[in-house]
């Protein structure tokens, strides 16, 4: 069921004796504030750019502006309870010890490639998938996710779309030696191991959805550039075979740096 009937399941199970002293609405939308709305007791907090009306519901609302990093939004939200302002520089992301799926092996270094997302136009094509893997050749590449569509077989691809857990989908991110994704929830699960990531950003605002680390890297209008330095065009991609040529240099780099180290 959907709509209503789920909000009125939710004011039956949060009435007055299960109610919270206090609700903070992050995702601040319509739907959002009408369920932290039936469950709050006392107070109710949202931002102030809230969509849909829902800024109507709260008790008061945090002001923040529209050029504002997501997560940036969701600190000012809790820094208006009192909890001390963080930098980006000292924010951690823990996330647990994750197990690999079973019969795959990290020891080969591999590039994690993430395709597709549920979003309307973010994810990636089948030719431009195709093309970016055979750039990539002779190097790994681990296809992560999940999708009906139908990738070919390439003699350098392990294709799990479909084929792991939550928990071996943090596994296999983590240990990717790079992380190519779509803007998407496993685009920011990886960046929070490692500023190996490239995100492709199409109609999304990287400065307010990008990977929030800022040495992480962004892909936008054919554009390379740091998260975090959004000015500075490190280097142009008009295509998934200069997007993989620039892989396999930061790649040939971290061995580079890896065998000075050693």
């Amino acid at each position: 069921p959907a709509g209503p009937w789920r909000l009125l399941q939710w004011a039956r199970a949060f009435g007055p004796a299960g109610a919270a002293d206090l609700v903070l609405d992050f995702q601040c939308l319509l739907r959002s504030a009408l369920v932290g709305r039936f469950c709050r007791r006392t107070r109710f907090y949202g931002l102030s750019d809230a969509r849909e009306g829902a800024r109507f519901f709260y008790d008061a609302s945090v002001p923040v502006h529209s050029g504002m990093h997501a997560v940036d939004r969701y600190l000012k939200l809790v820094q208006a309870l009192g909890v001390p302002a963080l930098s980006s520089k000292k924010l951690e992301w823990p996330l647990p010890e994750a197990p690999l799926p079973a019969g795959f092996s990290a020891d080969e270094p591999y590039v994690a490639l993430h395709p597709f997302s549920r979003g309307n136009g973010k994810s990636m094509s089948i030719p431009d998938v195709r093309r970016l893997c055979e750039t990539l050749a002779p190097h790994r590449v681990v296809l992560l996710g999940r999708s009906d569509m139908e990738v070919p077989r390439m003699t350098n691809v392990a294709n799990y779309l479909n084929k792991t857990s939550m928990a071996e989908l943090i596994g296999m991110l983590k240990r990717a030696a790079w992380v190519v994704s779509v803007d998407s929830g496993p685009m920011h699960l990886a960046a929070a191991f490692s500023p190996r990531v490239l995100a492709m950003h199409t109609w999304t605002d990287p400065r307010k959805v990008g990977p929030y680390p800022e040495d992480a890297w962004v892909l936008k209008e054919s554009k390379i550039r740091r998260r975090g330095a959004p000015d500075v065009v490190a280097a142009s991609a008009p295509d998934m075979e200069a997007v993989g040529n620039w892989v396999l240099g930061k790649l040939a780099a971290r061995v580079l740096q890896s065998g000075r180290a050693g």
